[in-house]
């Protein structure tokens, strides 16, 4: 799985932890996500790599060394560097660092957009109510939209399908991943083509069917989300 996979995977379980725990501390879900990319155990791998390497340095020297380079590093990845190149234990943290600031992107993203998210969803899959959905379908149809319809093209609408569907195979069922699959294949085309809220559609959708055929599968570079037609 490469890394933008498991991103989405994780941000998946970082929205279905707040759908069930609406009051969980922030901070919390900041541990949550360092726990699942391994940042922690990552960074004491590094700071015992630095005290084998360097016995003449005091343990805090080397802690504070490392934050030093660590906050480099993270200040490069949110800047849209590349900071992941390399091999050994730092390298690895680095892309650890990578792949949580992606799940932060993702996750503050469905979250500050999830009110017209929730619209749009009702309005392609209206005979669907978000709340008669399963948790985790619902999920990963915001997720869905969000990356489609907001992220300012940065993700082929084909992968970010692809992907989605591959998250409801994963953690869900295959009836569910026809069902998510008929959903975003019904998206707009764009979100300068979602009508505002309060502006009724001229058209009534049509019945979202659970054996909507399924959208064309897509390859994905691995290290991005280049779409490559199979």
């Amino acid at each position: 799985m490469n890394r933008r996979s498991r991103g989405r995977e994780i941000t998946l379980q970082v929205l279905y932890l707040i759908e069930q725990n609406p009051e969980i501390d922030p901070l919390e879900i900041d541990r949550f996500i360092a726990r699942r990319v391994r940042e922690p155990w990552l960074r004491s791998l590094v700071e015992r790599a630095l005290v084998r390497d360097r016995p003449d340095v005091s343990p805090k020297t080397i802690a504070d060394m490392l934050d030093r380079r660590l906050k480099s590093i993270e200040q490069g990845i949110q800047a849209g560097e590349d900071r992941s190149a390399g091999e050994g234990e730092l390298a690895e943290l680095a892309r650890a660092i990578e792949q949580r600031e992606f799940v932060k992107r993702l996750f503050a993203g469905v979250r500050r957009n999830r009110p017209r998210i929730d619209k749009i969803i009702g309005r392609v899959a209206e005979n669907w109510r978000l709340d008669r959905m399963a948790a985790i379908d619902r999920n990963i149809i915001r997720l869905g939209v969000y990356e489609i319809l907001f992220s300012e093209g940065d993700v082929p609408r084909k992968v970010a399908i692809n992907e989605a569907l591959e998250l409801a195979k994963r953690y869900s069922t295959a009836q569910s991943s026809r069902f998510v699959n008929g959903v975003l294949d019904r998206l707009p085309a764009s979100l300068a083509d979602v009508p505002p809220d309060d502006e009724p559609e001229t058209k009534k959708t049509e019945t979202l069917a659970l054996d909507h055929d399924p959208a064309p599968q897509t390859k994905v570079d691995r290290e991005s989300d280049r779409a490559v037609e199979s």
